[in-house]
């Protein structure tokens, strides 16, 4: 979960290092900020710890039917029905 976040930072880094190339006075990240996310990119790039994950999930715990209430103690309260939309009487 570290790993995975810490990716997600890296590539967040970068994506504000893409947009600051249109205006380079908007942002700046230092040096070492960005050594470090290109670090922890090249690092998670590297990994198969994603690919162990998403065959960790569909091989032992596999897949839910559709329809199938969400899992007790998962997202959404252990099968409690999902709100409403907004705008929805």
């Amino acid at each position: 979960m570290k790993t995975a976040f810490s990716a997600a930072a890296a590539a967040a880094a970068l994506a504000v290092s893409a947009v600051a190339q249109d205006d380079p006075d908007r942002f700046e990240i230092p040096d070492d900020a960005r050594a470090t996310a290109e670090s922890v990119m090249a690092t998670a790039l590297d990994s198969d710890l994603s690919f162990t994950l998403l065959e960790s999930l569909t091989t032992e715990i596999g897949p839910r039917g559709g329809g199938a209430p969400p899992a007790a103690g998962g997202p959404g309260g252990g099968g409690a029905p999902h709100p409403p939309p907004r705008g929805a009487a």
